[in-house]
């Protein structure tokens, strides 16, 4: 969990090019479809004082995830894994940041689509890579105050948490503004059969001799 800074990046990457972040802009009308259709990643960079270098955590297989969800949802694409990984180092050097840094690759069909209910054969789309830096907010030495939601975690033959898109996330948001107004720091999501899933955009994990358990 952390806090996102509002501060805003110097540069952003979009189409294959790094450019002015204030440049990067779209149509009004184009703004829906990018929320409801589109699909992200979300990969932090952590900056190593002793070093003076920024350690990016597991890029390739965030990569990976990223590129399941595109064709999962039938996206027409032409960028590689090693394409990808190089894009998002290119932009964290000429960002220059010598802080944490959360970075977001997002993509959705380009222009304006009146359709939702399908990708729309043979449209292009925007590929953006974005990042801002981000300050953890939980004290490892302390416990936080959850609670188990009365939302329900999302079945996977309904909208599968392996695709990572901006629509998952209303679930996990339902739960987590239930559990703020309720005076706790975080919810857990159950599935139907009343199993542990995980919580809003962070995965759980138990120690079990010695083990680190995660739910299946």
């Amino acid at each position: 969990m952390a806090i996102y800074s509002e501060e805003m990046a110097t540069f952003i990457w979009r189409n294959g090019e790094t450019m002015p972040w204030e440049e990067a802009t779209i149509h009004v009308n184009s703004v829906g479809h990018a929320s409801v259709a589109g699909i992200f990643e979300g990969i932090k960079a952590y900056w190593n004082e002793t070093d003076e270098q920024l350690y990016v955590f597991r890029l390739q297989d965030h990569m990976k995830r990223f590129l399941n969800s595109i064709r999962m949802v039938r996206y027409g694409f032409v960028y590689s894994m090693d394409e990808l990984c190089e894009s998002v180092l290119e932009l964290l050097r000429v960002n220059e940041y010598r802080r944490d840094v959360y970075i977001r690759p997002y993509i959705f069909q380009k222009g304006i689509v009146r359709e939702l209910l399908q990708a729309v054969p043979g449209k292009e789309t925007e590929l953006i890579i974005d990042s801002w830096p981000f300050t953890s907010y939980r004290d490892p030495d302390h416990a936080i105050d959850v609670c188990v939601s009365s939302w329900m975690r999302i079945a996977d033959n309904a909208l599968p948490a392996r695709l990572k898109c901006f629509s998952n996330y209303h679930n996990g948001r339902l739960a987590a503004m239930e559990a703020n107004v309720s005076g706790y720091d975080w919810p857990i999501l159950l599935d139907g059969q009343g199993k542990v899933t995980e919580g809003p955009g962070a995965c759980l994990a138990i120690v079990r001799d010695g083990k680190v358990v995660t739910p299946s």
